[in-house]
């Protein structure tokens, strides 16, 4: 079940989404300002109006893709200017769509939306692997190496160093961080 976050301060269009959504197997937190969506719990998916009160629609974007990158966001807005746009796919919206908007559109993009941030989120997940990983052989690479020199250096740190090229003053820095001592 995907479960979206929306923030719109109008009670008839935010009543009205959110009995689409249901009708279409979603559930829906609704927020009425930018702090409460930020106090709502995780969601897959948000939509929200650039245009609330206190805090900015773009404001919330921002602060809601600082806490998650991969988080998508569809922007529902009324009338408004270019710059409105621009500053909302800036802040990483995936979606600009203008009220009124159609329910049956706005359902299939964000049924597209939440498939491209699991995506997305799946590609972090691997990558962040993949560097984790490509660290720990480089470490346990290294540290090979360095006890390497020291068995060719008979046990002597400054010998050993010599081998590697590092400055002697150096050894404990590394033997520390490789965890040789």
């Amino acid at each position: 079940m995907i479960r979206v976050l929306l923030v719109e301060d109008e009670a008839c269009v935010a009543e009205s989404l959110e009995a689409h959504f249901r009708a279409h197997g979603m559930e829906t937190v609704v927020c009425a300002t930018g702090e409460e969506a930020l106090a709502a719990p995780p969601c897959d998916v948000v939509v929200a109006d650039l245009k609330l009160p206190g805090m900015s629609g773009v404001d919330l974007l921002q602060q809601l893709k600082e806490r998650d990158r991969a988080l998508p966001v569809l922007v529902l807005t009324g009338p408004g200017t270019i710059g409105d746009a621009v500053a909302a796919m800036r802040a990483g919206t995936l979606d600009f769509l203008a009220k009124p908007a159609e329910p049956d559109v706005i359902v299939e993009r964000l049924r597209e939306a939440v498939e491209r941030g699991r995506t997305e989120k799946e590609r972090d997940r691997l990558r962040g692997a993949g560097d984790l990983d490509l660290k720990r052989r480089v470490r346990a690479l290294e540290r090979s190496l360095f006890l390497e020199a020291l068995r060719r250096a008979d046990g002597r740190k400054a010998r050993a160093a010599r081998l590697l090229g590092i400055d002697a003053s150096n050894w404990a820095y590394h033997a520390k961080r490789l965890e040789l001592q």
